[in-house]
């Protein structure tokens, strides 16, 4: 499985080592051609409006919807889940249908 991290802004290069110490493999991808090679995406933390005005600006926005709409697995964290799903009252999110989740808060998931 090729698993591709979200390259606009946020803590993508914590995220690739993060996936390299579980012994995942993964790269930053930024643009069509990366995305569409993916089999998995990882959404990383940042700031979520500025994560969505890059993907517009790059070409992305609507690809990485069709895609996650599709059933491409994508994990988001901290913005990149807020990004990724319907937290937000913003125009500029996915607006993906939410998935089970698990959130940390003061340390104890749910």
């Amino acid at each position: 499985m090729k698993i591709g991290v979200l390259a606009l802004q946020g803590d993508v290069a914590e995220h690739i080592a993060s996936l390299g110490d579980c012994g995942v493999s993964a790269s930053g991808v930024r643009n069509r051609q990366e995305i569409e090679s993916v089999d998995a995406l990882v959404i990383p933390g940042g700031e979520s409006t500025t994560i969505a005005k890059l993907a517009k600006a790059f070409g992305v926005f609507d690809l990485i919807k069709s895609r996650i709409a599709s059933g491409m697995p994508t994990y988001g964290s901290c913005a990149g889940k807020r990004y990724k799903n319907n937290d937000l009252n913003n125009k500029e999110i996915l607006r993906i249908k939410k998935n089970k989740k698990r959130r940390e808060e003061g340390g104890k998931l749910e």
